[in-house]
C-alpha cells in the first residue's frame, strides 16, 4: 500500500485561514490515492475538494498526479486547485454564490 505523500508548504495555511474564515474544513490530505487534501463544507450537504499546491508552481494542474487527474476528471465541478488562502476562499465564495450551477 504507498502512503500519501506529504503535504504542500502552504497546506496548514489554507486550512487553517479557511477555518478561520468559518469554512468547515476537513483535511483528507493522508487518505492519497487522488482524494483532494480538504474537503469545505460550502452549505449543509454541499463540499468543494480544495487540491493545494505550492504557490511556487507556475501551472499547479501540471503538478497532479495520475490518481489526482482522474478524480479531479470525475468530479470536474466540486473539485479545484489553489495556492493561496486567499484563493481558496475565494473559490468557496464562488461556489456558495453559484450552488446550484455547481451542484446541478
Amino acid at each position: 500500500m504507498r502512503h500519501a505523500r506529504r503535504t504542500d508548504r502552504v497546506h496548514a495555511e489554507i486550512r487553517d485561514g479557511l477555518r478561520e474564515h468559518s469554512w468547515r474544513v476537513l483535511d483528507m490530505s493522508a487518505a492519497g490515492r487522488g482524494i483532494p487534501d480538504l474537503l469545505v463544507e460550502i452549505l449543509p450537504g454541499l463540499s468543494m475538494g480544495l487540491e493545494v499546491k505550492d504557490p511556487s508552481f507556475k501551472d499547479p494542474t501540471k503538478e497532479l498526479t495520475w490518481d489526482q487527474r482522474s478524480y479531479h476528471d470525475y468530479m470536474s465541478q466540486t473539485v479545484r486547485v489553489v495556492q493561496t488562502l486567499q484563493e481558496a476562499h475565494d473559490v468557496c465564495m464562488w461556489a456558495a454564490r453559484n450552488w446550484r450551477n455547481v451542484y446541478e
